[in-house]
């Protein structure tokens, strides 16, 4: 890989990446060996946070730059990268196992007979704090759990009812009960941990008396119930999330039913606009771009 590599596979990468922004992308070209200069036909705040996109050679197999390379013929396996440019690393070999549930996955490792286990979920914190023969490492994801509704479909069509729904939950409430505290209530599309974002800003508020007020406009009768159905995809954390808001908004009369899609058919229904409801989760940090492109 050098400059004049870069410089012409980068555009190609960055136009499938960037979205509606890459119009502003005037030119990539080569100034040396190893220098690359980008234009904007504009200042461009998004300049740093678009080059995290990925580049391949066209027509050639991924050649990796990181520290580990696939192993040969396995898709789960891992060997050290030799010419990695920090050195090759300490750990010559990686083998990667997928467990149908984390008791499994922590049963094997109170076996020694796996060595990280990634990703535990909240439920198994607390069983595994308790253990002296693992070291744990915590941290908040930059993913946020979203209700996202589809603007066609009658039953959240008015605003009321989106705005409602919005009033009717509890974010602190949910991340203690459907996290066990493991959480940070989200306060928008941007990653809370965000440099830029100031704390005085305002934000989603539990306010059940605006909820019951906003719903009852969008009732075509006093004591119609508002229903509606949620996708969700085969996740079980994202399971007890839409479980827990589906308490929540019983108790301001409306029915959620959720329904469990594997993620073929979520993305087959999501393009045939079949769907009232969905919970995703999208990455809002900790770059401004991320919740741009969403």
């Amino acid at each position: 890989m050098n400059a004049e590599a870069v410089a012409k596979i980068l555009p190609e990468s960055l136009k499938n990446f960037m979205g509606p922004f890459f119009p502003d992308l005037e030119q990539v070209r080569a100034t040396g060996t190893d220098t690359v200069e980008i234009t904007f036909r504009r200042p461009s705040p998004f300049l740093l946070e678009t080059l995290e996109s990925p580049i391949q050679r066209p027509g050639t197999p991924p050649i990796s730059t990181g520290p580990y390379i696939g192993a040969p013929g396995s898709m789960t396996a891992f060997d050290a990268n030799s010419g990695y440019y920090l050195g090759k690393p300490a750990i010559r070999h990686i083998d990667v196992t997928m467990y149908p549930t984390v008791r499994g996955a922590w049963a094997e490792m109170l076996r020694d007979r796996i060595d990280m286990l990634w990703e535990v979920g909240p439920d198994a914190v607390d069983s595994m704090t308790s253990s002296n023969s693992v070291a744990m490492f915590t941290y908040t994801r930059r993913y946020q759990f979203a209700l996202a509704f589809n603007p066609s479909a009658r039953a959240v069509r008015s605003k009321d009812v989106r705005s409602g729904l919005n009033a009717a939950i509890d974010r602190e409430r949910l991340v203690k009960s459907a996290l066990n505290g493991h959480g940070t209530a989200s306060v928008g599309m941007i990653w809370p941990q965000h440099w830029a974002l100031q704390n005085n800003r305002p934000k989603p508020a539990f306010d059940p008396k605006a909820a019951t007020e906003a719903l009852n406009r969008a009732r075509a009768k006093p004591n119609d119930r508002i229903h509606f159905t949620c996708l969700i995809p085969p996740d079980a954390l994202t399971e007890r999330v839409a479980l827990e808001v589906k308490r929540q908004l019983e108790g301001a009369g409306v029915d959620m039913a959720v329904e469990e899609v594997t993620q073929e058919q979520l993305l087959e229904r999501l393009g045939k606009q079949d769907y009232e409801a969905k919970m995703v989760e999208f990455n809002g940090g900790p770059t401004l771009f991320r919740p741009y492109l969403v």
